[in-house]
């Protein structure tokens, strides 16, 4: 007959063997390392830097399909000959729709991917934003608008998310500090870009200059990789692996090609369909809960 304390001590050599296995190296596998315990490695250097700029632009661009709207309006009331509704709806029409997409498409980054949303999300913006230049009447132009707004509802969330997924716990920080300030300098860059060419140019050539750099941003976002983050926590372990090797060969650190990743046990994200965790575990959304303190 096995005692009380015997009891005990065999439920802690239980959990101890279960920690082990979880964190520690395996029979027969592979070592298992923590994602934060490879990011402490990598630090951060080159490869944070690049893609926080790429990101940071994606932002930066974003926010000025928000100004555009605001330089040209008053041409638009003038050249379409707009009511006081029509004007209204054109000047709202990008922040409502980023609003309502943004907490609708959320949890789309986290189902299939941040750089896959991203890459459609930055897509549609640029056709619907160049688009909006071609517009013929005052109903084009507004369902092109709001066309742009559901983009920049999945485009600005998923850069914030981005943005910290591929660094250390104690840096993330960074990453959405630059994307905020970037924004605000947006603002401001904008502006005197239409003061400087609008009238030389017409509204439209403005607007149309205004998308074009977007493209650039999409090409710009064939140099990351998708969040580490978020492939460990799908299962796709193996693209992790090479995701963060790629960062590390970047800042100049050789990590280990045989190890196993692991998700740290307090970080929560929304799994994917193809993720390993059961489907009973919940996780919160990290995308919509940005989406919604964002907007």
């Amino acid at each position: 007959m096995v005692d009380a304390k015997d009891g005990e001590s065999l439920v802690n050599g239980s959990e101890e063997s279960a920690a082990s296995a979880e964190y520690g190296s395996t029979a027969g596998g592979s070592p298992k390392q923590t994602l934060e315990e490879v990011y402490s490695r990598i630090g951060v250097g080159k490869a944070q830097y690049i893609f926080w700029t790429i990101l940071a632009s994606i932002a930066y661009f974003d926010t000025t399909e928000m100004v555009v709207i605001s330089t040209i309006v008053p041409i638009l009331r003038c050249e379409w000959e707009l009511t006081l509704v029509w004007e209204t709806m054109i000047n709202v029409s990008s922040f409502l729709f980023t609003a309502i997409s943004g907490a609708l498409l959320g949890k789309l980054p986290d189902i299939y991917g941040r750089r896959y949303i991203l890459s459609i999300a930055l897509a549609a913006l640029f056709f619907s934003a160049a688009g909006s230049a071609l517009a013929q009447s005052k109903l084009q132009f507004l369902l092109l608008r709001c066309i742009v707004g559901i983009s920049m509802g999945v485009t600005f969330p998923t850069v914030i998310v981005y943005s910290t997924e591929i660094v250390r716990n104690s840096s993330r920080e960074i990453g959405p500090l630059l994307v905020v300030c970037v924004c605000n300098i947006s603002i401001f860059l904008c502006a005197v870009l239409a003061y400087l060419i609008l009238g030389a140019v017409g509204w439209r050539w403005f607007v149309f200059i205004n998308a074009i750099p977007l493209v650039i941003c999409l090409i710009g976002l064939c140099l990351l990789p998708e969040s580490p983050r978020y492939l460990v926590v799908s299962g796709r372990k193996d693209e992790a692996l090479v995701a963060v090797s790629k960062m590390a060969a970047w800042n100049g650190v050789k990590i280990e090609n045989d190890v196993e990743l692991v998700v740290h046990q307090n970080e929560n994200l929304a799994p994917s369909p193809t993720s390993l965790h059961p489907p009973t575990e919940k996780r919160q959304s990290s995308s919509l809960s940005y989406t919604l303190v964002t907007f």
